[in-house]
């Protein structure tokens, strides 16, 4: 469609030349060289004005469609985990600040499969959601890993280092041993802010996390969650929660005032183009009410860097 803003390749180029030289016609092909350009770089003519195919609109239209579906898939997986992780945790909940383009760097473009920073600010927003409904104040509350290093300590307080690769936690002070990150998951409730809303200000409450290690051992011994390298969520609540500012243990699940609802968006008016990812839309699944909770793995989203 824009021959005349190409140059011929060098190979193209030499075919030309030596057809020339033999007395042959000139053959017409697509110029498969760079571009037409000043002696700055900058080309004769801007993209925008080049002419397009109607095959090439078909195809960027169906990228942007493609796009438009997998970022409404990962949207709907983000809300679809925050309400099962608010209807089974409660609507006060803590991460570790963990740095995004830190992951980024290691995983590339990977990073987009599972969108961490989407996900945790879905599930901040049901969490502040679900407190309004309740009358409280709730969401989510990030703890800086070099004030807590959560899955370099024990419940009982001692320092146990561990290498990224260790998936498993091996106390040598309180025979403490279990999944690496169910111990800090743990061991995140516990965790107390100083200055709400700054998290350099956290601090694990290890005096209250030693007095609960008995119950921590129980729920560690559970076999679903004994397995080791297993990096799975746990299947239920662990019945183990502190009251935010406070040094109180629960030693059931923190009680809410209200039931915990999820949310309902209505029906799929029409099938939506088929998704690539983790769930497929087809013309059958249009009429299914898109909030259907399931379980997935959330404890993978929260792993800890330090």
């Amino acid at each position: 469609m824009n021959r005349a803003q190409y140059q011929l390749s060098r190979r193209q180029a030499k075919r030309a030349r030596r057809r020339a030289a033999a007395g042959l016609r000139p053959v017409d092909v697509i110029p498969m060289g760079p571009r037409n350009t000043r002696t700055d770089g900058v080309p004769l003519q801007s993209h925008r004005r080049d002419q397009l195919s109607a095959s090439y609109r078909r195809g960027r239209a169906g990228q942007a469609a493609d796009a438009a579906a997998a970022a409404q898939a990962r949207r709907d997986r983000a809300r679809q985990i925050a309400a099962d992780v608010v209807a089974t945790h409660g609507y006060h909940l803590i991460v570790e600040d963990a740095s995004i383009s830190a992951w980024s760097r290691s995983w590339g473009r990977a990073v987009a499969a599972f969108s961490p920073g989407l996900l945790i600010a879905a599930i901040d927003r049901e969490a502040r959601a679900v407190a309004t409904v309740a009358g409280g104040h709730g969401g989510v509350q990030r703890a800086a890993t070099h004030t807590t290093a959560l899955s370099q300590h024990c419940p009982c307080g001692a320092r146990v280092p561990k290498r990224l690769a260790d998936r498993v936690h091996r106390c040598p002070g309180c025979r403490l041993q279990g999944d690496r990150d169910a111990v800090a998951a743990m061991l995140a409730s516990f965790v107390v802010f100083t200055a709400p809303g700054e998290p350099s200000s956290a601090r694990v409450d290890y005096p209250a996390a030693a007095d609960a290690l008995p119950a921590i051992r129980r729920a560690l011994s559970i076999p679903s969650l004994h397995l080791e390298g297993w990096q799975d969520t746990l299947p239920e609540s662990t019945g183990l929660s502190a009251r935010e500012g406070f040094s109180l243990v629960w030693w059931t699940s923190t009680p809410d005032s209200v039931a915990v609802a999820r949310r309902t968006v209505g029906m799929a008016p029409c099938p939506t183009l088929d998704e690539t990812g983790f769930r497929q839309t087809t013309p059958d699944r249009a009429p299914m009410r898109t909030n259907m909770a399931h379980k997935y793995d959330l404890l993978s989203y929260f792993r800890d860097k330090s």
